[in-house]
């Protein structure tokens, strides 16, 4: 009887665990290409007086 309860028990826990590992994100990713042009848009270092331009640094 115990054995037959832990067999099931298994299966059943078996059955609640997914089999495809979801990532954090529930958004699409966004694909990349080889010559895409990078947005020109102006970020802050450490403080809002640092400003980097990712395309003047590329």
């Amino acid at each position: 009887m115990f054995t037959a309860r832990t067999a099931l028990s298994s299966t059943l826990r078996a059955a609640r665990t997914p089999l495809v590992n979801r990532s954090f994100h529930a958004s699409a990713p966004i694909m990349v290409k080889v010559g895409d042009s990078i947005p020109d848009i102006e970020l802050m270092e450490d403080s809002p007086g640092n400003k980097v331009s990712i395309p003047k640094l590329l």
